[in-house]
């Protein structure tokens, strides 16, 4: 009986430590996905207002009769298309 108990003692004792280190694991992955999670946030909350500020730069330089090509080139970096006629 005392073999017994120790084999089970012994048994209970490994599955004990993988949980901890699965628990470990879990919790790793658990930050990484926050931190992805706020990065992605930051990156939109930069992008748009940029996005916004480079087509308002367009209108007005269109409205001038002054689009050139650095216009032209902040639309394409950030993934805009506007067609130019004239």
């Amino acid at each position: 009986v005392g073999v017994e108990n120790w084999r089970t003692h012994t048994q209970l004792l490994k599955a004990n430590n993988e949980l901890k280190v699965f628990q470990s694991q879990m919790l790793q992955a658990a930050k990484l996905a926050a931190v992805g999670e706020m990065a992605a946030s930051v990156v939109h909350e930069i992008k748009n207002p940029v996005q916004i500020l480079s087509m308002q730069m367009e209108i007005v330089m269109l409205g001038r009769g002054q689009a050139t090509g650095s216009a032209c080139l902040i639309h394409r970096s950030s993934g805009c298309r506007i067609s130019q006629n004239g």
